[in-house]
């Protein structure tokens, strides 16, 4: 069934109107533009699935493009006592920081 719940950006497509309970949005981006169907969750046990909202987990429920959430970026700093997260990332990231040389630091969402 047809579903007016996607919208494109740079990136590809994101959600700016969740689905009805226990159906997801699957989004896809074609010649430039973005449409959606709603469609049968990936997991219908999920949260995601049985009240779904606008954000990238939701998107994924739909199995389809999602390129249009921007990825949160953490940031750390190295000090005497070893990495420091300054910025954390969102709870539903795992995070990890690791000491490159002797100061430099990259810090990796997952």
């Amino acid at each position: 069934m047809s579903s007016v719940c996607v919208r494109k950006t740079q990136n590809g497509c994101i959600i700016s109107s969740p689905s009805v309970n226990d159906t997801a949005c699957r989004c896809t981006y074609k010649s430039g533009s973005c449409t959606a169907v709603t469609e049968v969750c990936q997991d219908e046990e999920s949260r995601f699935c049985k009240n779904p909202d606008t954000t990238k987990n939701s998107c994924i429920e739909g199995k389809g493009n999602c390129g249009g959430y921007v990825t949160e970026k953490c940031d750390c700093y190295y000090n005497t006592n070893g990495c420091k997260l300054s910025k954390a990332a969102s709870l539903e990231q795992l995070v990890s920081a690791r000491l490159i040389g002797s100061s430099a630091i990259v810090a990796l969402v997952k």
